[in-house]
């Protein structure tokens, strides 16, 4: 019942969009943008962030940075920061390296998984094992965008 009501004030203000507003009118609203200046001149598709609109406080210092060397608080992230050390980091990346571009997702992961085992020396926890194979995945996207945006220039 609750949702129905939202559907109900969508389609009455769809309805009294279409009745207020002519169709130039409506096609001028919807063409409508702006730059995005939290990117460099603005232009989102070019992709470098404009680290000067970040937060800051009244000092001009970064609000929400926190130094490398601080302990994590979470009790999760300190025990991801303890698994993931740059060995197994490391491991994890020259498995991505040493694949094809083309490998599966399930060949990506399961590689992933491999390398930590060996690098880890031991059998590893499989919410570890799991997040290996997630990592795995996302630096090989990372490294496919980079690719893509060398190929281009």
């Amino acid at each position: 019942d609750h949702l129905m009501s939202f559907v109900a004030i969508r389609k009455g203000h769809d309805e009294l969009y279409q009745r207020v507003f002519r169709p130039w009118q409506r096609r001028s609203l919807e063409a409508f943008s702006v730059p995005n200046w939290f990117f460099v001149g603005g232009d989102e598709k070019g992709g470098v962030r404009d680290a000067s609109m970040r937060t800051h406080d009244a000092r001009g210092k970064l609000a929400c940075m926190i130094p490398e060397t601080a302990e994590a608080k979470s009790k999760y992230l300190r025990k991801l920061n303890t698994f993931f050390t740059p060995t197994v980091l490391q491991a994890i990346d020259d498995a991505v390296l040493a694949l094809p571009v083309e490998a599966s997702a399930e060949t990506v992961m399961e590689a992933a998984r491999q390398a930590v085992t060996k690098a880890t020396a031991g059998p590893t926890p499989p919410k570890m094992a799991k997040l290996s194979g997630k990592l795995a995945l996302l630096v090989r996207k990372r490294r496919a965008q980079a690719a893509t945006v060398e190929a281009a220039e």
